[in-house]
């Protein structure tokens, strides 16, 4: 009887000991693999912001084939010059300037839309943008990016217009450089599964985009579950409250 009970004892000691032995097992586990799945995001996090970065180096380099033509930074010189609104003429020979431009420039690195603007802000033409067609005071002169190209800065930005996220790329066109420049010249290139499966080809890492709590672009890896995307939709109210 003793035996038997002493037995029990020792039983429950080891099953006991088990399964502390199984919670720690389990408990570090998840910390490694909690540790993995960060490192892992943070890596793709910081190769996706790379290949943003080079990817607008590289489109506001393809804007210099604008910014450096003499007849567009003519044509906006004379626009900025009247201050009333720009001249029909000139939004007429702006808007053949871009397409000329564009057509020459390789597919890669072609525009959703371009904004030639004047020094007073207004889009003097626009080529892509159909939104804007028919609007004569159209301008963009409050855009931060834009205010920058219109005294020499460079930059790039994205921006969210109508439910759809666009990478924008802009720069001054000069033509007299002892003088401000002429205009600025907008690239804007717009995020859809296109551009987000070459960035997933180029990277490696599962992305998506999402606007107004809305996923507008996504693309993963061969063999990566794309529900785990849809998922994330419903995180963005707590993303929000952050």
């Amino acid at each position: 009887m003793i035996a038997s009970r002493l037995w029990y004892v020792v039983l429950s000691i080891v099953i006991g000991f088990l399964t502390f032995s199984l919670y720690v097992g389990a408990s570090r586990f998840d910390r490694a693999s909690k540790k993995t799945m960060s490192e892992g995001l943070s890596g793709d996090a910081q190769v996706v912001s790379w290949y943003l970065r080079d990817d607008a180096r590289k489109r506001s380099s393809a804007l210099i084939n604008f910014a450096l033509d003499p007849d567009l930074a003519a044509a906006l010189g004379k626009s900025s010059g009247a201050a009333d609104k720009p001249p029909t003429d000139t939004r007429d020979k702006v808007k053949k300037l871009l397409k000329t431009v564009d057509d020459k420039l390789p597919a890669e690195l072609k525009f959703t839309a371009l904004f030639a603007i004047d020094q007073y802000g207004r889009v003097v033409a626009q080529q892509g943008f159909d939104q804007a067609s028919g609007i004569e005071d159209f301008e963009m002169g409050g855009y931060p990016i834009v205010a920058d190209a219109l005294h020499g800065w460079i930059r790039d930005d994205s921006w969210v217009l109508d439910g759809r996220i666009y990478r924008v790329v802009a720069r001054p066109v000069e033509g007299d450089t002892s003088q401000g420049p002429a205009g600025a010249i907008v690239g804007a290139r717009i995020i859809d599964d296109v551009f987000a499966r070459d960035l997933t080809k180029r990277t490696g890492a599962a992305v998506a985009f999402f606007a107004s709590k809305t996923r507008v672009a996504a693309a993963a890896p061969e063999g990566f579950p794309t529900s785990m995307l849809d998922a994330i939709t419903t995180d963005l109210d707590a993303v929000e409250q952050d």
